[in-house]
């Protein structure tokens, strides 16, 4: 998947909960570019498996780590 298509479906795993109560939305929005960045380079397997488990985790989780 190239860029755009990973935010869309990372957006759409994680579901806009992911911004609400955030004191700071720049930060989740560096975050979020950085999580892209690291998924661009996997294969389109591992892609789609992280993006399964950003639905079954959310995406706070993995975003906590970045």
């Amino acid at each position: 998947m190239n860029e755009e298509e990973l935010r869309r479906e990372i957006l759409e795993a994680g579901g806009l909960s992911v911004w609400e109560g955030k004191s700071d939305p720049v930060e989740m929005g560096i975050k979020m570019a950085s999580l892209v960045q690291f998924l661009k380079d996997k294969s389109d397997f591992e892609q789609k498996a992280y993006i399964e488990q950003i639905r079954f985790k959310g995406l706070e989780y993995f975003l906590s780590d970045c």
